[in-house]
């Protein structure tokens, strides 16, 4: 007669039939209650795996309304999630990196942008949930950039990048490591990985001219990312004060793509670029004419970001 199976086989199948029953929440196009993502946590935090809470996470950051994501930010429930993250990054083998990628990612939309550049050690929170966020940025920064960027695919690099901009944490490590191994990121990611990182780069103020002159020496790439990649790496550029006259001639070659398929914002953001770096040259002209010749409507709709 065969005896019990070990308990790390029976918790192992656990984890697997909650991430399954997490995922087919995650994917149901009924509106989710994150009262209900909460009480599962609340049951069995003691239980989960690094694969589970990520899941969870992504459920809860899944919304678009800014008065559900302050309500959850503010539950003690998701302060317990805070907590145990920070408890569980002193046991490094617990995360895979695609899980903490993934949770910095949320977190950092959770939080989001407070505006204005950032600056080395600058915070940018006022309420004692978010100062707990902040440590986890400032543990893994400190312990686990190396982990996160070698082991990480591009997708997971750029998400860890974007949550450190997204939270206005210079994270010094972890940018530093993207640049150490900076050709062999920029040839493997695709165009919305690149922005990501471009754009991440821009927005902390770290300086890469390196890094940079890949993307640029990439403009295929980014133009076949359609307007927001290009809105985006254009903008970092100019951000940056990096005036590369092949990648905006390239740009500026496809003025087609962004008038028929971007929207006002990614124009304005584009041409707000062109005109900080002065770069009105050439097929730059079709660009400005054809944005002089927009309609009152259209031009309303574009603002440049901060």
């Amino acid at each position: 007669m065969k005896g019990p199976l070990p308990s790390a086989i029976v918790n192992e199948n656990f984890q697997f039939q909650i991430n399954s029953a997490l995922l087919a929440l995650k994917r149901s196009p009924l509106k989710k209650d994150y009262n209900d993502v909460l009480k599962i946590f609340e049951l069995y935090k003691s239980d989960l795996n690094c694969v589970n809470l990520s899941t969870l996470l992504s459920i809860l950051g899944h919304t678009k309304r800014k008065s559900e994501i302050v309500a959850i930010r503010q539950d003690e429930r998701f302060q317990m999630i805070v907590l145990l993250i920070i408890e569980k990054l002193s046991e490094g083998e617990w995360w895979n990196s695609q899980s903490l990628s993934s949770s910095l990612y949320i977190l950092g939309k959770m939080v989001g942008m407070k505006g204005g550049v950032v600056e080395p050690g600058e915070k940018s929170f006022s309420t004692c949930d978010n100062t707990k966020i902040y440590e986890i940025f400032d543990f893994v920064n400190s312990n686990m950039a190396d982990f996160l960027i070698s082991k990480g695919s591009t997708h997971e690099i750029a998400m860890t990048v974007w949550s450190c901009a997204a939270v206005k944490h210079f994270a010094p490590n972890i940018f530093r490591a993207v640049s150490a191994d900076r050709e062999r990121i920029i040839e493997e990611c695709n165009p919305q990985e690149m922005s990501l990182i471009c754009w991440s780069f821009a927005t902390t103020r770290h300086d890469d001219p390196e890094l940079f002159d890949l993307i640029a020496k990439n403009s295929s790439k980014v133009l076949a990312g359609g307007p927001q990649v290009i809105s985006n790496v254009a903008w970092s550029f100019a951000s940056n004060k990096v005036r590369n006259l092949d990648l905006f001639r390239s740009i500026a070659g496809r003025s087609d793509l962004l008038l028929l398929d971007g929207n006002p914002q990614a124009i304005a953001n584009t041409m707000w670029a062109f005109a900080v770096l002065g770069i009105y040259d050439g097929v730059v002209v079709n660009l400005w004419e054809a944005l002089v010749n927009c309609t009152d409507d259209e031009q309303a709709g574009m603002k440049v970001s901060e």
